[in-house]
């Protein structure tokens, strides 16, 4: 059975050996969201309970010992409800694209502005799926400037399998908000979801 959950850990590294703290107390319990760091700050977004989606952003500031966990004021719109939606940092932004609302997987690409913490809809939602293949359960990175989504869970058009591309937004993501299909990525070996990925500094 799925359990979500909502503790959160703290995990020190010295010598070859992880030392863990609990953190934050307590914070409604979900599965399937996204986590990015900044100004020593956890930032939260969506996922589920067993019973409902969560949208909006939660923040945990690690520099005051852990603290607890605080709803961000944040202006516009910003995403629906969903879960298991790529959540990436690049600079003073974050990222949010794709996942699931509980009827069908997304495509639409988000920027939250962590200067003015207002949500920009960089693309919306095309129910068709042609621009990209609408995705949850997928990995997105940051990488010069550029956003890289690789695999996921997708439906309709693909058949409901996994999906094997490696689409990129170019590095005018503000300008551009147009993502690319990256030449020769669609290989059955990027056919996975709820798998991992980063990129090397």
């Amino acid at each position: 059975d799925d359990l979500a959950l909502g503790d959160a850990y703290l995990g020190t590294i010295r010598d070859n050996e992880v030392t863990w703290e609990a953190v934050g107390g307590d914070f409604e319990a979900r599965q399937g969201l996204g986590t990015v760091v900044h100004d020593n700050k956890v930032l939260a977004f969506g996922g589920a309970d067993l019973m409902s989606y969560a949208s909006g952003v939660d923040t945990l500031d690690l520099s005051s010992g852990g603290g607890s966990w605080e709803k961000a004021k944040t202006t516009g719109a910003g995403p629906s409800q969903r879960v298991y939606s790529g959540v990436a940092k690049e600079g003073e932004c974050v990222y949010v694209h794709g996942g699931f609302d509980g009827v069908e997987h997304l495509n639409d690409t988000w920027m939250l502005d962590l200067r003015t913490m207002g949500w920009e809809c960089l693309q919306q939602h095309d129910a068709e799926g042609t621009a990209p293949v609408p995705v949850s359960q997928h990995q997105l990175v940051s990488s010069d400037g550029r956003l890289v989504r690789i695999g996921g869970e997708t439906s309709g058009l693909m058949g409901g399998e996994t999906f094997c591309g490696v689409d990129v937004m170019p590095s005018d993501l503000v300008g551009g908000k147009c993502w690319e299909a990256v030449q020769g990525s669609v290989q059955e070996k990027f056919r996975r979801s709820s798998h991992a990925a980063c990129v090397l500094p």
